[in-house]
């Protein structure tokens, strides 16, 4: 966790192959990739999904389960730390999806006051979010970086960030998973 907590300069690769979504975590130290632990995803349709954060010696830093899924229009999330303590929210901004493409989220903390908001360029030919708290301050930009065999996304954060580091992992996570679900449906209709 401390790491999490003083860097601000993260790596998400999705693993290649795995049972489920698995993503390996690394932070950024003296221009290294320094792993400190992975998210793993249970795709478990009828009661939603599950994300759980791991360190390296296997404990549950914190994790977040699908509260609810409509139609796969509205999507949202509890978040925990490693205790089982409710931490927060991550919800789906539908209505902003309904006017751009792409995923919005907003994150909440426990008791439910807004910490912010995801924004995206639509326009890059890869995935580049910008987070900002409830002030409009951008806290976080999250880039998808060119591999051929893997996503892989970079995320820097400012100085003590309002919105939590654990939080804008789970969201880009999750968007990955509903990209590649979605990539999956359509590659499957068109057969």
């Amino acid at each position: 966790l401390y790491e999490l907590e003083h860097n601000n300069e993260f790596i998400i690769k999705e693993r290649w192959f795995s049972l489920g979504k698995c993503y390996d975590i690394f932070v950024v130290k003296s221009g290294k990739d320094v792993k400190i632990g992975e998210i793993r995803g249970k795709i478990l349709y009828l009661f939603g999904d599950v994300f759980t954060f791991y360190d390296m010696n296997e404990n549950i830093i914190a994790y977040e389960e699908e509260v609810y899924k409509l139609f796969k229009v509205t999507r949202s999330a509890k978040v925990y730390n490693g205790n089982g303590t409710l931490t927060g929210y991550i919800a789906e901004d539908t209505f902003t999806k309904f006017l751009n493409p792409g995923y919005y989220f907003n994150y909440y903390d426990a008791e439910r006051n807004e910490l912010g908001h995801s924004d995206q360029n639509v326009l890059s030919l890869f995935k580049n979010n910008g987070i900002y708290n409830v002030n409009g301050t951008k806290e976080y930009s999250i880039n998808e970086r060119f591999n051929l065999l893997v996503d892989e996304y970079h995320i820097t954060s400012v100085e003590n960030p309002t919105i939590p580091q654990i939080y804008v992992l789970f969201s880009a996570c999750i968007e990955d998973a509903i990209r590649d679900s979605e990539l999956d449906e359509a590659t499957e209709s068109t057969e």
